[in-house]
Order: C-alpha cells, then sequence, then structure tokens
C-alpha cells in the first residue's frame, strides 16, 4: 500500500483483523482494519460483506466524540479492504475483568458515564451501536475510554436496507429480545439493554443470561428475568440495582428510553457519593472473592475527559463551590489539583459575571472563589450578589487601593497569583478550614439538647372520624376528615372553631396563605378548592385528565411563597406545579433530572426558601429550591434508623430540621438539613406518644409538632 505500512497484527475483531501501520504521509501510528472474508461466500453475500464493512467507517467518521473511536480513512487495495483509525494503546474493558483486577466505585462509575454519554452522542446521529459489549470499550492509559467497532451499526433511518431480517449479528449474550426476534425492530434501546448486560457484568462479575449452548442463552434472554444484581454482590446498591434491571426490560417500552436517562441517572449518583463511598471496591465477601477469582488490585483511572452536562444537572453532594475564571488553563489546574487533594466538593466554574449571578440565584453555593478582572466586571460585581458565602478573590494584581477596597467588604482573603501555584494550597486550605467551621457549628445547633417530647393530645375520636392529613397556620390546626367529606378547623386546645363542607367529596390535603385562605385537595375529583378564612368557597382549580394542568390522581399540596402551588399526583409520577390562581406552570418529574424524577410522590411541604417531597415509591425524600431546581436527596427503603419502610407524611420546623412519619414502624424520624439522621420517636400504641399508623404531620413557627395518629383517630402535640 502506498499510504500506510503494516507494522504488526493487534488484534482480530469480529469482522477483520486489526495491524498497528504507520500513516507514510502524517508520519503516525494509525490501527488498520482489514476485512477477511473466507472463499466460501461470494456473490451478493459477499458484497454485502463488503458493504457493511465501508458503512462501518462511513458511520463511525460522523461521530465526532471524545468517548468514540475516530475513523481517518476507508481505501481498498488489490481486492483488499481497510479502515485506517485512531490507534489506542491499552486494554479492552473485556481484557481487565478477565485479569479479575478489582474496581472502586469511581473507577466504575466513570466507564459506564464515559460510555453511555459516547452512545448518547451516536443516538442523537440516529446511529445504533448493537454490540455493546466489554470487548467494545478500550480504557487508554489516561483514564478516557473509546467505544470501538461500529462494524455492525445500523442507520435507524433503515436507509440501507443492509441488515436482513433474521440476520443474528453481535455477541449473543449481551443482545436484546428484540434483535433475536427480529433486526427490523431494533432502534437505540437496543444499545440500552446491552449497557445493561455489561453494567451486570462489572457488577456481578458473571453476564445476566447464560446458557450451555447459544440456543439456551436466546431463550433465557427471551424468557427469563436475570438474578438480582444485590443477591450476587450485596455492595451495590440497590440504586444501581434498579438502573441496571431498568435496561434489562424485555419490553424496550419499558427499558429507559434514551441512554440519556441513565447518564444523568449515573452521574447524579456519583455525585452523591462520598469519598470514601467513591473509594470503595466493588469485592462482595472473602468466598465470593474466591468463587470469583478476584485479585486485590486495583485499577488506577484518571479522572474522565467527558465532557459534563448543564451544571444544573450536578447534584450537591456535601459542599459546593463556584469558580469564576474565565482562563481555561488555570480551570484545568484547579480542577487537577482539587482531584489530587481529594476535595470532596461539588465544582462548578464559570468564566463571566453574569453567569455566577445566574448560578447564585439558582443553586445552593457554599463557597467562591473569583478572579478579580472577569470579561464583564470584576470580583466586587460578584461579592455584591454573594450574600454571607464565603468568598476567596484571586487575582496577579497587587495595587494597594484594590486589595484595601476588596478586603472591607468582607472576603476571606486576596490571593496574589502565582506561577509554580503554590497558592492553590492556601486557597484550598482557608476553604477546608471554613467549611469545617460551618459543620461543626451547625453539628453544635442540632445536636445541642435536641430531644421530643410528648405534650398532649388536641384531637381525638370524639371529633374525627377518617382523618386524612393535618395543616396548621396561626393557632389554627386543620384536619382533613376524608371520610365525612368535610375539613375540620380547631383551634390549640381542639375546640372546633369552623367547619367546611362545600363542594368537597374526598379532601385529602390543606394548606394556606398569609391571607389566611385555604386550599383543600379532593381526592376524587382532582380539584384544588380555596376558601376564604371563614369557610366560603372562592374558586377551584386543576381536575382528572391527563393535559395540562389535569392530575392522573392526588395526594398532597403546599403553597409556596404565597406564589406557587405544588400537587403531588402519584399516579402521574409527576410534581404539577401552578400560579396562585390556579393557571398551570409546569410539570416535574418525567425523567426531569434537573428537578427530581418521581416513582410516587406523596407527602409534600414547603417553608420560605424550599419545598420538600417525599416519594413513597422510592422511599426517599427530594428537596427542591425555589426555583424547583433539586438540591438534596436521601433516604431509602428498610428498617434500620435513617431507613424508611412505608413513608408517609414530611414537614420541617423553622430550624430546617425534616420530620418524616413511617405508617408501618408506627414512628417519626427527624434528620437535620443535609439528611443526617438524628433521632426517632414513637412506638407501636394507644397511649401517649405511640402511634397506630402515623400519617400526616404539621409543625408550628414555634417548633409545636403535630402528628396525625390516624389509626388511634387522634392528633398529638409534640414539642422539641
Amino acid at each position: 500500500m502506498e499510504k500506510y505500512q503494516i507494522v504488526r497484527e493487534v488484534g482480530r475483531g469480529g469482522m477483520g483483523i486489526v495491524y498497528l501501520a504507520n500513516d507514510l504521509r502524517l508520519e503516525r501510528e494509525v490501527a488498520l482494519k482489514e476485512l477477511v472474508i473466507t472463499r466460501s461466500i461470494t456473490g451478493d453475500d459477499r458484497q454485502e460483506i463488503i458493504e457493511r464493512f465501508k458503512r462501518e467507517a462511513q458511520t463511525a467518521a460522523k461521530l465526532g466524540h471524545p468517548n468514540i473511536i475516530t475513523i481517518f480513512d476507508v481505501c481498498e487495495d488489490q481486492g483488499r479492504y481497510f479502515i485506517a483509525m485512531e490507534y489506542l494503546p491499552g486494554d479492552t474493558l473485556k481484557d481487565i475483568l478477565a485479569s479479575k483486577k478489582s474496581f472502586n466505585m469511581e473507577e466504575i462509575l466513570e466507564i459506564l458515564i464515559q460510555t453511555s454519554n459516547g452512545l448518547d452522542h451516536a443516538h442523537s446521529k440516529g446511529v445504533v451501536h448493537r454490540d455493546i459489549k466489554p470487548e467494545n470499550i478500550k480504557l487508554l492509559e489516561d483514564g478516557s475510554i473509546k467505544i470501538m467497532d461500529f462494524g455492525i451499526a445500523s442507520i435507524e433511518s433503515k436507509k440501507t436496507g443492509l441488515t436482513q431480517d433474521g440476520t443474528m449479528l453481535g455477541t449473543i449474550a449481551y443482545m436484546s429480545p428484540e434483535q433475536l426476534y427480529s433486526s427490523k425492530s431494533v432502534d437505540s434501546r437496543a444499545d440500552i439493554f446491552s449497557f445493561g448486560a455489561m453494567m451486570y457484568e462489572i457488577f456481578t462479575g458473571k453476564i445476566p443470561f447464560e446458557g450451555e449452548t447459544i440456543g439456551e442463552t436466546i431463550i433465557k434472554i427471551m424468557t427469563f428475568d436475570p438474578e438480582k444484581v444485590r443477591k450476587i454482590n450485596s455492595r451495590i446498591s440497590e440504586k444501581l440495582q434498579d438502573i441496571v434491571h431498568k435496561c434489562l426490560e424485555r419490553d424496550p417500552e419499558k427499558r429507559y428510553q434514551k441512554i440519556k436517562d441513565v447518564y444523568n441517572e449515573l452521574l447524579f449518583y456519583k455525585m452523591c457519593l462520598s469519598h470514601k463511598e467513591l473509594q470503595q471496591k466493588l469485592l462482595i465477601s472473602d468466598q465470593q472473592e474466591k468463587t470469583l477469582g478476584i485479585a486485590d488490585t486495583t485499577v488506577i483511572l484518571n479522572p474522565s475527559r467527558h465532557t459534563l452536562p448543564d451544571i444544573n444537572f450536578l447534584k450537591k453532594r456535601k459542599y459546593h463551590i463556584l469558580h469564576v475564571e474565565d482562563d481555561l488553563t488555570l480551570q484545568s489546574i484547579f480542577m487537577e489539583y482539587m482531584t489530587k487533594r481529594s476535595a470532596p466538593y461539588n465544582y462548578t466554574f464559570v468564566d463571566t459575571v453574569q453567569k455566577a449571578i445566574h448560578i447564585l440565584a439558582t443553586r445552593e453555593i457554599d463557597f467562591i472563589i473569583s478572579d478579580y478582572d472577569l470579561p464583564d466586571g470584576t470580583a466586587n460585581d460578584v461579592i455584591s450578589h454573594s450574600g454571607k458565602i464565603p468568598l476567596i478573590v484571586t487575582t496577579s494584581i497587587q495595587e494597594t487601593n484594590i486589595i484595601i477596597e476588596i478586603m472591607k467588604r468582607g472576603v476571606i482573603d486576596y490571593v496574589v497569583k502565582t506561577s509554580d501555584f503554590k497558592y492553590l494550597d492556601h486557597v484550598y486550605d482557608m476553604i477546608d478550614e471554613n467549611i469545617q467551621k460551618e459543620e461543626n457549628k451547625f453539628s453544635i445547633e442540632n445536636t445541642k439538647q435536641f430531644q421530643v417530647d410528648f405534650s398532649r393530645t388536641i384531637a381525638s375520636e370524639a371529633n374525627l372520624l377518617s382523618p386524612r392529613h393535618i395543616h396548621y397556620n396561626e393557632n389554627k390546626l386543620m384536619i382533613a376528615d376524608t371520610k365525612n367529606s368535610r375539613v375540620i378547623i380547631l383551634n390549640k386546645s381542639g375546640e372546633e372553631i369552623l367547619l367546611i363542607t362545600e363542594e368537597l367529596e374526598s379532601p385529602c390535603s390543606i394548606s394556606s396563605d398569609s391571607r389566611g385562605n385555604i386550599y383543600v385537595l379532593d381526592a376524587i375529583d382532582c380539584f384544588v378548592k380555596i376558601y376564604s378564612a371563614g369557610g366560603k368557597l372562592i374558586h377551584k382549580f386543576g381536575g382528572k385528565g391527563n393535559s395540562l394542568g389535569k392530575m392522573q390522581s392526588v395526594y398532597g399540596l403546599t403553597v409556596f411563597r404565597d406564589q406557587k402551588i405544588f400537587i403531588t399526583d402519584p399516579d402521574g409520577h409527576k410534581i404539577h406545579i401552578f400560579d396562585i390562581t390556579g393557571s398551570p406552570i409546569r410539570v416535574i418529574g418525567e425523567n426531569d433530572f434537573d428537578h427530581g424524577t418521581y416513582k410516587s410522590p406523596s407527602g409534600i411541604t414547603s417553608d420560605s426558601e424550599k419545598i420538600y417531597i417525599l416519594d413513597h415509591g422510592t422511599a426517599s425524600i427530594k428537596i427542591l429550591n425555589s426555583n424547583e431546581k433539586l438540591v438534596l436527596s436521601f433516604g431509602k427503603r428498610g428498617t434500620s434508623d435513617g431507613d424508611f419502610s412505608v413513608p408517609k407524611g414530611i414537614g420541617v420546623d423553622p430550624q430546617g430540621r425534616i420530620y418524616v412519619t413511617e405508617t408501618l414502624n408506627h414512628r417519626v424520624q427527624t434528620f437535620d438539613k443535609t439528611g443526617k439522621w438524628l433521632l426517632k420517636f414513637g412506638s407501636k400504641g394507644n397511649s401517649n406518644a405511640q402511634f397506630n399508623m402515623p400519617d400526616s404531620i404539621a409543625i408550628s413557627e414555634k417548633g409545636e409538632i403535630f402528628v396525625l395518629d390516624k389509626g388511634n383517630n387522634r392528633v398529638q402535640l409534640f414539642n422539641y
């Protein structure tokens, strides 16, 4: 060949031999893939294979992405067909798994995040890989990954018509059921199934569908559900298990519909983990180590090179730093330094004052680092919008008057940049020191003599028959008495002062605004009915349906800042948001990782800053800021302290502590504003401070805790 000089063979793929070669024109190493066809294949069949081989080059060449192999050229030489592509030294994921080396959680998540990111790019171009497996994932020395071998990829437009019905390409063990039934029905969801099979193997050491013969393997893929991941490897969380098994749903409609959704789930999960959790190895037990033959070594992968999504996808793990810096080189240096330091912070870079102001208005930021000179202003403009957030100014400017001006504005320090970057130690020492002070202060405030004591019973069976929800506002206790189609309003002594019945069928939740208006959610017709302080119906909105402003079901509502109304829709897996007049604003919850995704949202409450949502389906709490951005999520199914079995009601006190009622365990659990478990109170029974299926909870501005003891038809008052 005139263009390339073959050096040696480096591997054999599904459609040919791969050589290391020299590109004689550009003087670089390339991987040269030759198509090899047996002599028994002739005529149209032979031509089809050649066309498919050429299509690999055409397909991959249109996919410009850092996690997909780069194709340089396709050529023919004396009846031999070649594709020239970038040469990628390093092992495949299959090689690593076969070596029985142990990964830690961070390394695995990086591989999966980068792979799904690359696949998302391919799918956005209409390309389905159709052969995702460990053998086609190359791990490079710098820690990035490349997806290889688009040799059997199919363009979703179906323009080529090369792949005939019944043709089964790819490795059987990773193939989706629809590929086995009919290759014509394959779309990008087939890659999601294969990606799930690859995740399963990584987490368990075995493939999800394995038979002694090809036929037995096919039958298992088509008819059997794989064994649960956690039964094989108990170190894998329920969340990761859920992601894997949703990818492996036999029915494509039940899988994730886009690989982007999987990418977001994995990225979210990673950002939730502490540094210690990220370093946890995926070994299970001594016996399982022996069974799998896993050696006690670790594959070292450097931080990913994949492009981060919009910053709003980054979920707060511990503390969030905003760095305002327009020098891209310095951004990279800071990020690399933070990684080496193993700093457990989420990090957001912006390069202008305007972007910084936007982040400060929409995200919870714990610390700010800002360059002085910025393209559209100075650090002074950032300081003006930083409030009480600690801030360090970094700059090469050493003018005395500027330093004095900045320091007068209350910044922590004015740090002069140096070419040896030793100032970075000083910057991060100050961050650590200040955040540790805040952590200690918060810990002291939240643990200092904090306890909950029973006070008295407010409402009893004398005036309740089927209570569902309680709400407290301005010395009034409001109770939704569902079975009797009414809302009872009591004073703190338990005396009835108002009864609302107009147009109520099955009231299930109550809220109020500062004007004294009462908002009642009706479970039967899914309407919100607004009453005056005197109990007169003023207006109603909502209703049953699937269009905007309609709900499939309703459970809870809260009025936020007299501006918005949030309603949980368990059957619709959504949160509906209306303005205070009842006009629909938006719906969140459908694969919406910026605002939180929900399986069965139920209890909901709010304070002046946040909205607190209890997702009964996932046994978790999700907290949104004033712009409905998800800022914190915690909780999982279980019976231990901090876990939830059947959570129902949620409340928040003036100090930001979160209270959750559990009907099955007959208790109330309390958490601080970071989701850290503090204490529990209550047990099963009908005595004071005992519960029978506690349902709803309300907390006054004075810290009085009202618990709806549904099974005992009463409301108990506690104080902290």
